[in-house]
């Protein structure tokens, strides 16, 4: 590896000196035109369209979600539950059947407590094994996106009283 020697200097901006007036000057004229008719590298345009796209896909997904406005408290909770409530947000939970099924964890997509196909609307809205503590949170018929608009740790509360998560280990 050959020895490299750096020197640093001291150059004063905007003082008169004829290489930084061209600067400003082609800076100018690059600005003034029409962006359509400057040629782009393409290191440049493939992080151009990487940003596009990544941008698009953040949109469709925020278009898509079940449940786009945050769940209150949800940045408060210990990992465990945080995760819990995300699944549950995105529909896609171990605590349901049609999950445990699809992942080959149970035979059937059916509810423990009822036998009817379990999700995570049923769990959350439609269960009859768990309109008590449900009722008691959210009223006798809560949507979906009422219970994610609440304090995260009520859902969690409630996931630990119809046994459906199991309780903080103390």
């Amino acid at each position: 590896m050959a020895d490299i020697e750096t020197f640093y200097e001291w150059v004063p901006g905007h003082a008169g000196l004829p290489e930084n007036e061209e600067a400003d000057r082609l800076a100018a004229i690059g600005s003034s035109r029409r962006q359509d008719q400057i040629p782009v590298d393409l290191w440049s345009a493939r992080a151009a369209v990487a940003r596009r796209a990544r941008a698009m896909c953040d949109a469709r997904a925020r278009r898509s979600h079940p449940h786009p406005d945050p769940t209150p408290g949800h940045d408060g909770l210990d990992r465990r539950a945080s995760v819990t409530v995300a699944q549950l947000r995105v529909g896609c939970s171990p605590l349901t059947g049609d999950t445990r099924h699809r992942l080959g964890l149970a035979e059937s997509d059916a509810c423990v407590d009822c036998g009817e196909p379990d999700s995570v609307p049923h769990l959350l809205m439609d269960c009859p094994a768990h309109q008590g503590p449900r009722t008691r949170r959210w009223g006798p018929l809560p949507t979906l996106g009422e219970i994610f608009s609440t304090e995260a740790d009520l859902i969690v509360d409630f996931l630990v009283e119809t046994g459906r998560a199991p309780r903080d280990p103390a």
